[in-house]
């Protein structure tokens, strides 16, 4: 499948769970697609004031993962 939905760069993805990709963007948002569906963005995420840089996360099968970027905000 193609993701498509971001407007500016993509700087970073991660998988979590077993069906979940995790991406962000210089257009400051996270997003959420569902790997199982037809590339779909499943939740936008605009709480940075800056590009989102970077992602980790928790564990291989955990929900949890952190966003970092410029504005020197980090949210989990």
């Amino acid at each position: 499948a193609t993701f498509e939905s971001h407007v500016d760069w993509v700087n970073d993805a991660v998988l979590v769970g077993n069906n979940r990709l995790i991406s962000c963007s210089s257009d400051g948002t996270v997003k959420t697609w569902n790997c199982l569906t037809d590339g779909g963005c499943t939740k936008t995420l605009r709480q940075h004031s800056d590009y989102v840089t970077c992602l980790a996360a928790a564990e291989k099968n955990s929900n949890v993962v952190a966003s970092g970027g410029l504005g020197g905000e980090v949210f989990i």
